[in-house]
């Protein structure tokens, strides 16, 4: 039996090895194609308090995560504040402030960190703004809000997340403090094991290629689940989920409305354009039932609300610098500063 174990021993040393190679040896990036595998929070869920390693500042050259050759042309900063948000800063006590809330093109994959929603609403509005991404739930629970409410917080879904808001969840969980090995998401990387990754991506294993990593999609079904299993691990919930199973999207939203009025915070819903057109009878509903809304309905010469060829970016599937100006245009009227 000795030899079983020997065998296994020898078969597993290599992967021992590149795991250690890449945890203590090679930078974050090294086999990753864009900045988001490189440092999206894995496993260590209860040591970390959101979805990036936090008090992060550093540039990464990125591919766009629809490029198949995976040039990395762009480079973009990536800071992060010690939510694991990112963010440049914090605000401070008494100031005022925005929060926008939503999906990956909130964190702002493919762009640089001046490029985010939050620095665009900045120079327009004046008042600082931060992103809590993922915090789709209630982002008015988030100990920053908590403890000094913002006075916006603008919520952003995907047309496809409109029609399936009640399948999302959310985490909330306050900063931890850790060991600093910990905090810079060493130990989290090795359990990622994006060399192998890469491998799998090079024999042309495509349901496990590092192109599939960690995305978070709207319906989590077993084969998705089982394929980021195989990729490299998949990220488990902080606490409790906030779900809100049987409940129709507007009603979730008139909720939150209800909650953020009820804490002094104006409320806004942004829906991203694109050719998902089942979203429209829900996004006139919420209209007509008073949630200020940018919708990007259908208009005369824009038959899904938008440009989408100049709303996102080629080879992409994130909105592009002249989707979020176009966005934030939008916004300002319903934030009370046209």
């Amino acid at each position: 039996m000795l030899w079983v174990y020997r065998s296994f021993l020898w078969v597993a040393l290599p992967w021992l090895v590149l795991a250690g190679l890449e945890t203590l040896v090679f930078p974050l990036d090294k086999f990753t194609f864009r900045a988001w595998e490189a440092v999206k929070v894995n496993v260590l869920t209860q040591a970390l308090p959101g979805p990036f390693y936090p008090d992060l500042d550093r540039e990464f050259l990125e591919a766009n995560d629809q490029d198949p050759a995976r040039n990395k042309i762009l480079r973009n900063r990536w800071v992060t504040d010690r939510y694991g948000q990112r963010n440049r800063q914090l605000p401070q006590p008494g100031e005022v402030y925005g929060v926008v809330v939503g999906d990956s093109n909130i964190a702002g994959s493919s762009l640089d960190q001046s490029q985010l929603l939050s620095e665009e609403l900045r120079r327009q509005i004046g008042s600082l703004w931060i992103n809590l991404n993922y915090e789709y739930m209630a982002p008015w629970e988030h100990p920053l809000c908590k403890s000094h409410p913002p006075r916006w917080i603008v919520f952003q879904l995907k047309r496809g997340s409109l029609l399936e808001l009640s399948r999302l969840d959310g985490w909330i969980q306050d900063p931890a403090e850790s060991l600093h090995f910990v905090r810079s998401g060493r130990i989290d990387h090795a359990t990622k094991m994006t060399a192998l990754n890469k491998l799998r991506s090079l024999l042309s294993l495509h349901a496990l290629v590092s192109s599939t990593q960690f995305r978070e999609p709207h319906c989590a079904l077993p084969l998705a689940w089982f394929q980021r299993l195989l990729a490299g691990g998949f990220n488990r919930r902080n606490t409790d989920p906030k779900t809100f199973l049987e409940k129709p999207p507007i009603e979730i939203l008139l909720h939150h409305r209800e909650a953020c009025r009820s804490r002094g915070i104006e409320f806004v819903v942004l829906i991203l354009p694109d050719t998902v057109r089942q979203a429209d009878p829900l996004v006139r509903e919420l209209l007509e039932r008073g949630i200020p809304t940018v919708g990007f309905l259908p208009a005369p010469g824009r038959p899904d609300g938008a440009d989408l060829k100049e709303f996102w970016q080629p080879r992409d599937s994130h909105w592009s610098v002249s989707g979020v100006r176009e966005s934030c245009a939008r916004l300002l009227p319903f934030l009370g500063l046209d």
